[in-house]
């Protein structure tokens, strides 16, 4: 069922209180969702971006200043998911005050309240008229609040312009008031359009992923070559006044790797030959090791990473704490094309973090160790790195009796990637010594 995706949040105890608010902004052409406050509420909601609160919410008719902070906090975390997003919170009071004392109070009390990039205050008296009022343009003017709805809003336009050329593109040979034609022409164009970009096979088994995976660069296109209504200049300050690429930092080492999981790292299915699966082996299982034609696997992770000296207590514990690996790394055009064929999976290592500029002798680095993106990742709560060795690749089937679980699966972007760095490896050319 299609749900309106209302990104205003009003929440008041006093329901003609509430219509008059609410009022404000239907009267100008914008939408919010608006609810009477019930104690027994309990689905709280994703996608908020301004919320109004009353900052006396209190059924129980308790004035004290703790029962007020104490039911307000209960309200919040019913009202919006701990994962809801960037949001502003607003509250309906006069008294600024109040705002500074309850800040103090969820600070010292609580950890699981959905967390608010500004928290601020109107006067509910000043929203009276129905030209928006001043404190209210003042909110929607904030620099991150216009960013951020300016986007969502460029990328909803793109999503509908996209729908709607295609729409025009389906033929439509049927009476007026009729769609049977319309339906037929619509599964076609969908079905090879789906079949297109994820291949045939994998389109029949996803046709929700394939269909997605073949819009998405005409979104993308429509989104880039969108004009939008806000410039990110002034609030990107970082990128418009580094001199480089390494001048740009993140705020810190974990939330980088963090990123980097967003954009590289998805959950793992249980298909063990798709692209990117990235797959545990038993590393203390000497059979196992034994078909790989490695006997001294120690000796064989040192060569992929090999520490400088003095560096052996990092070494051991490095290695002690590190997963043995199997990528699978089949071009995208075979995976497409679900053929009969031995699946192609490189072996390598998922470590602990190392800090490569220190620990790393590059001096006797060999060319086929890679360092997977020159990059740290943090995925369902761990920290690692992720260490292949381009001269061991082997072919086998996904139901390999080697193989344990799969870990997680490695993105398009970033399997292209390996993908270009392998084909550089073993194309290298060749120098004879003497």
């Amino acid at each position: 069922m299609f749900k309106p995706q209302n990104k205003i949040l009003i929440i008041d105890d006093e329901e003609s209180e509430l219509k008059t608010l609410s009022s404000q902004f239907h009267d100008n052409g914008i939408g919010c969702k608006a609810l009477v406050y019930d104690v027994a509420y309990n689905v709280p909601l994703k996608g908020i971006r301004i919320a109004f609160f009353d900052i006396v919410i209190n059924p129980s008719g308790g004035n004290n200043q703790n029962q007020i902070f104490a039911t307000l906090a209960a309200a919040i975390k019913q009202y919006i998911h701990i994962d809801n997003g960037p949001f502003a919170l607003i509250f309906w009071t006069s008294n600024k005050s109040m705002i500074e004392d309850f800040k103090k109070f969820i600070q010292e009390r609580y950890t699981d309240v959905p967390i608010p990039f500004l928290v601020d205050c109107i006067d509910k008296h000043e929203i009276t008229t129905k030209p928006l009022s001043k404190s209210l343009e003042q909110i929607f003017q904030n620099e991150i609040i216009e960013l951020l709805f300016d986007f969502e809003n460029v990328a909803a336009a793109s999503a509908l312009n996209t729908v709607d050329e295609i729409y025009h593109i389906v033929p439509k040979n049927d009476p007026w008031g009729t769609n049977n034609s319309f339906k037929e022409n619509f599964d076609k164009i969908f079905s090879k359009i789906a079949a297109a970009t994820l291949g045939f096979n994998h389109a029949k088994k996803q046709p929700n992923k394939a269909i997605y995976e073949g819009l998405l660069p005409i979104l993308n296109h429509k989104v880039l070559s969108s004009t939008a209504t806000k410039n990110w200049q002034n609030a990107l300050t970082s990128l418009t006044s580094a001199t480089s690429f390494n001048k740009l930092k993140s705020p810190d080492d974990s939330v980088q790797r963090k990123i980097n999981s967003f954009f590289h790292i998805e959950v793992a299915s249980t298909n063990k030959n798709q692209r990117g699966v990235t797959i545990k082996i038993d590393k203390t299982n000497t059979d196992i090791l034994g078909s790989f034609s490695i006997n001294d696997l120690k000796k064989w992770f040192g060569k992929i990473i090999p520490f400088k000296n003095g560096k052996d207590t990092i070494k051991e514990q490095t290695y002690n704490n590190s997963t043995l690996i199997a990528l699978e790394i089949s071009s995208s055009c075979d995976y497409s094309n679900d053929k009969p064929r031995i699946n192609k999976y490189i072996l390598g290592f998922k470590t602990p973090i190392i800090n490569v500029d220190e620990d790393v002798d590059k001096a006797i680095r060999a060319e086929s160790s890679y360092h997977v993106g020159g990059a740290d990742f943090h995925f369902q709560g761990e920290d690692f790195q992720i260490w292949l060795n381009l001269n061991f690749v082997f072919g086998t089937m996904e139901n390999d009796n080697r193989f344990s679980e799969s870990l997680f699966v490695l993105k398009k972007e970033i399997m292209d990637q390996i993908g270009n760095r392998y084909a550089n490896h073993i194309s290298r050319i060749g120098i004879t010594s003497f």
